[in-house]
């Protein structure tokens, strides 16, 4: 009988204790931090939670090994703790940790998970109550960055879904520029349709929820493609697919197009790169006060790691602004990609305007990054060429705060490269028109000119659309703010105010001959700051400066055609302002003034008691010899009286005036 009554109590026993123990199941989801997937890292457990000897829960001893958590399948993570009865209806904290996997170097680091990428909310540690000893129990699903209670879901009984990409590979590859692209997702919850998807943050993965339940059957998976533009060239290679899609759920981020990172073997280097940035100052694209620059090194994969660094100016009486890149894995023979960024005063990030006129093909974001062949350790790039056709031309950079004033800006376009061009009768020489039916062969069908895009408000459709808009016309007729008639330079006339929906500094437009998209390929647009310290400017483009390889007829750095000895054969050396002529004169007489490089000019005129009569200003004018008709009236265009004037030249550090006389 004692023997019996032993037994018993200790069966007891043992199911006392056993019944005593609680598991407590830990439910974690990834989707709203970066870089963790099922097989490039992993989450764990952070606290006094460890299972050992000696054991230790609600002591604040967080010293111990942190436990891991198992994959579920795509973003959802789960792991179940055994705690004894001994610590039943305790308090216990914890949060949980990331481990990110590199996929360059294959270098794993570990966060906290406030600190993990993509983090927003969590700050202080997460908590629970351990429930009565022998209940089990499974904590509320937690986002690993965020507080409990976040849901990205929000449309009660619909099933929603949470689509995320990384576009890192694309951009490296050159294919891909975040601060111009738009992401989209199309599918067969969207008829096919492009839905845009949100950047998180600055890093280069894009997400967005979707309800799918409203618009498939529940028999019907979704499926779908990431794409960045229209579906041609732009999209992913196959579609995705998933299944069993019953209630609200976060799909794991994927690389675009199925294609990962990719690692960089070569030669570790330092590199030193130079970028003088006197041209964009002068042209109001950069203030060495407000604005800072941004060197980002490695795309197409061309070196690893991937640097995004900024610039430091070398002195205070230079624009060339210097970084060099130590260790940096680039191989040795091959191209190098880079690219400056304008970070504004105002929080704008903009990209350089540059595109590699020689890149084959012209339809790709490589060709809007620069490149260099990488010969030796120590090697110097130097950005410093003042001509627009070198590929080792200064930055031109555009400038996203609003003019200052009202503006009235005069666009004027010299058509010779047009005509000289198509007047080589050769099949290759055809101005293909890449959107509409004007396609020019011949030029006795340079009949019209138009301006397109959003410095004239918004884009037009090309063709009959554009030709049918008046106020996108431009003339060569001495009206519209044109100045010499029937000199083959069209001008048309907008103004921009700080109020106006269209108020950048920086504008962008494209030129059409009789409203046909017939200047250059796609993508390739003209990109000009406005100078808006007077209250008019007045730029002056060249037709086709934005493909001058294909016009190969004309020299875009001295502003004439190739091979033609003319008073402007030879590139001036020296700002000069000539002698007006006629003088003295009735009713009007030419001021001539060169230029030995693009500048801004401002030309003005006063009166005998230095009062001023009219004043013209051009933003970014090409090297050249320049001739100016004065009709002897004031800026409300009225006439003045008989006297003597004075004409003023002012270009960058250049000054001269000289005298003239009306007479009536």
């Amino acid at each position: 009988m004692r023997k019996f009554v032993i037994i018993l109590m200790a069966t007891l026993f043992l199911a006392t204790f056993a019944f005593g123990e609680i598991n407590v199941t830990f439910r974690a989801n990834t989707s709203m931090i970066r870089g963790v997937t099922d097989t490039t890292g992993s989450i764990d457990l952070r606290g006094p939670l460890q299972v050992g000897d000696p054991i230790h829960y609600d002591d604040g001893d967080w010293t111990g090994e942190d436990i891991v958590l198992n994959n579920n399948g795509g973003d959802y993570w789960e792991k179940t703790i055994t705690f004894p009865d001994s610590v039943a209806d305790s308090t216990l904290a914890f949060k949980f940790g990331a481990n990110i996997v590199d996929p360059l170097t294959g270098e794993t680091t570990s966060y906290w998970e406030n600190e993990a990428p993509g983090a927003k909310e969590v700050g202080s540690n997460r908590s629970f109550v351990l429930p009565s000893s022998g209940t089990d129990t499974t904590l509320q699903m937690a986002y690993v960055g965020y507080d409990y209670g976040f849901t990205p879901f929000d449309e009660p009984d619909k099933i929603e879904v949470r689509f995320r990409v990384n576009m890192q590979q694309q951009e490296n590859l050159g294919n891909f520029d975040p601060a111009d692209t738009t992401m989209f997702i199309a599918g067969n919850f969207n008829t096919w349709s492009h839905d845009p998807l949100s950047r998180e943050g600055t890093s280069l993965y894009y997400d967005t929820t979707i309800v799918v339940s409203s618009k498939l059957d529940s028999t019907v998976a979704p499926e779908w493609k990431f794409t960045y533009g229209a579906w041609d060239g732009t999209s992913e290679s196959h579609n995705r697919k998933v299944e069993g899609v019953t209630s609200d759920t976060t799909l794991q981020w994927r690389w675009y197009d199925f294609q990962p990172v990719k690692p960089v073997s070569g030669d570790t280097l330092s590199l030193t790169f130079q970028a003088d940035l006197k041209q964009t100052v002068n042209n109001n694209g950069f203030s060495t006060t407000e604005d800072s620059i941004a060197l980002r090194v490695g795309y197409n994969n061309s070196a690893s790691p991937f640097i995004d660094t900024s610039m430091a100016r070398k002195s205070q009486v230079s624009y060339v602004y210097e970084r060099t890149v130590e260790e940096i894995v680039v191989p040795k023979g091959e191209k190098l990609f880079y690219q400056y960024y304008k970070i504004g005063g105002n929080g704008n990030e903009t990209r350089e305007i540059y595109y590699n006129f020689a890149y084959p093909d012209k339809g790709a974001a490589v060709a809007e990054k620069r490149a260099v062949v990488i010969n030796s350790d120590g090697q110097v790039i130097k950005d410093d060429d003042e001509s627009q056709l070198s590929k080792r031309r200064m930055p031109r950079l555009q400038n996203t705060n609003p003019v200052s004033q009202e503006v009235e800006v005069a666009y004027e376009v010299n058509m010779k490269p047009a005509f000289v061009q198509v007047a080589k009768a050769d099949s290759n020489n055809v101005l293909e028109d890449i959107q509409a039916n004007q396609t020019i062969d011949d030029t006795s069908q340079i009949d019209s000119v138009f301006i397109n895009g959003p410095a004239t408000g918004a884009w037009t459709g090309w063709g009959p659309t554009l030709a049918s808009t008046a106020r996108k016309k431009m003339y060569d007729d001495g009206t519209h703010g044109d100045e010499t008639a029937n000199d083959t330079i069209y001008t048309r006339t907008f103004t921009y105010g700080p109020d106006s929906s269209n108020n950048n500094i920086t504008q962008q437009l494209k030129f059409g001959i009789n409203g046909g998209d017939n200047e250059g390929g796609y993508g390739n647009n003209h990109y000009v700051n406005i100078n808006d310290a007077e209250s008019t400017d007045r730029i002056t483009l060249q037709w086709g400066s934005i493909n001058p390889n294909f016009y190969y007829m004309w020299n875009y750095d001295k502003g004439q055609q190739v091979g033609v000895e003319d008073n402007l054969a030879t590139k001036p050396d020296k700002f000069k302002l000539g002698e007006n002529y006629p003088n003295p004169f009735n009713p009007t007489t030419t001021i001539e003034y060169t230029l030995p490089h693009s500048s801004n000019v401002k030309l003005t005129i006063y009166n005998i008691l230095g009062e001023k009569i009219k004043s013209m200003s051009y933003s970014n004018k090409p090297a050249g010899t320049y001739k100016f008709q004065w009709n002897g009236m004031n800026q409300n265009g009225v006439k003045v009286s008989s006297g003597v004037y004075f004409y003023k030249l002012d270009a960058k550090n250049f000054h001269s005036i000289k005298k003239m006389v009306l007479l009536k």
